[in-house]
């Protein structure tokens, strides 16, 4: 797994979050577990279902979100990079 550094501390938080993967599907849910201004470490049980690029929604209508990158998956555990 990557290293968990950053130039700005992390915010660590334990936070229900929402990955919208489109396509008429419903949103996965997770939990923000490290977040960064550029970065963001979020547990996700269907992480194999998770696209390359979508939106994490940090309410549950979706009116507070950001387009993301997933950098990397690996046991339940997302790094993801924010593209806005």
């Amino acid at each position: 797994m990557q290293k968990r550094h950053e130039h700005s501390d992390p915010t660590l938080l334990n936070e229900t979050c929402w990955i919208d993967v489109g396509q008429n599907q419903a949103p996965i849910t997770c939990r923000i577990s490290e977040i960064y201004t550029h970065w963001a470490w979020i547990k996700c049980p269907a992480f194999n279902q998770v696209p390359d690029y979508f939106s994490l929604l940090f309410t549950a209508d979706g009116q507070v979100s950001r387009k993301c990158r997933l950098i990397s998956r690996s046991n339940s555990m997302l790094v993801l990079k924010f593209l806005d």
